[in-house]
């Protein structure tokens, strides 16, 4: 099992929680998540796993955004961008769409339902 792996089965941990970290809030436990992704992304880029880092980056970026962390989301979401632009230049494109949403966000708040909504794309 590649490190990745592990990290994202981590992360996934953290998201379920148990009383403690409901005890806590969310908004620790979804940071917590998000970093571990963050470092499966990393873990997944060494091994030329592009797919699987977009996606790690992918899902700290939805964690950050439910942090209310717009800035660490938009940084994830570039990560995201960037590994999918190594597998298959076009896919990125609506990875770049969330980007600049997320950069529009930590400006205007008000416009978090349609962010949200792009992100479920």
């Amino acid at each position: 099992m590649e490190k990745g792996d592990m990290l994202i089965r981590e992360a996934e941990k953290k998201l379920k929680g148990g009383f403690l970290s409901n005890l806590m809030g969310a908004g620790s436990r979804y940071e917590d998540a998000a970093d571990l992704y963050i470092k499966a992304g990393n873990a997944f880029k060494l091994a030329k796993n592009w797919e699987a880092g977009a996606e790690a980056f992918r899902k700290a970026a939805g964690c950050y955004m439910h942090a209310q962390s717009a800035h660490e989301a938009a940084t994830a979401y570039i990560n995201a961008a960037n590994c999918i632009k190594k597998a298959n230049p076009r896919g990125a494109l609506p990875l770049h769409l969330l980007i600049i949403f997320s950069i529009i966000y930590l400006h205007h708040a008000y416009i978090e339902a349609p962010l949200h909504h792009l992100h479920q794309c």
